[in-house]
């Protein structure tokens, strides 16, 4: 759905749409502890839309940004790398919550401690989505290019 909509509405160009979809996960984040803790239903109810806002621009990125922003000859190897730094920052961060976890909940419990995480990573994604807006005007590469 994001590709369809960078080709349809931005002719190609992928970072103005996954910054805005990013913005959106970040507040996404930042809200679901507290709606979850105060209507359930509610929460989950907002799942698909929370894993829409997370892989859609992480499949965006690992694929057609990656292509875009190097060479023809190199978008394989573009493509590849930048989906290996993904499951590394995935790995380091799965770590990095549960430490972070651990330390908050002995400090403010298990709820204050939990929000903090998901706060933790509303920041992750604010970081990802300011590093995309040096690629903002950066267009699709033809293969003539």
């Amino acid at each position: 759905a994001l590709g369809w909509a960078t080709d349809r509405w931005f002719a190609g160009r992928r970072a103005p749409l996954l910054v805005g979809v990013m913005l959106l996960l970040a507040v996404l984040l930042v809200a679901m502890p507290v709606v979850t803790a105060s209507n359930p239903a509610t929460g989950i109810a907002l799942l698909p839309l929370l894993g829409f806002t997370s892989q859609g621009p992480a499949a965006m990125i690992t694929s057609a940004l990656a292509v875009d922003a190097g060479r023809p000859e190199a978008a394989g190897g573009a493509a590849g790398f930048v989906d290996a730094m993904g499951y590394l920052g995935g790995a380091i961060s799965t770590g990095l919550s549960g430490q972070m976890m651990d330390l908050w909940e002995q400090t403010v419990g298990p709820r204050a401690a939990w929000q903090r995480v998901w706060w933790l990573w509303a920041a992750g994604v604010l970081a990802a989505a300011l590093m995309l807006l040096g690629l903002w005007r950066l267009e699709p590469q033809s293969p003539d290019d």
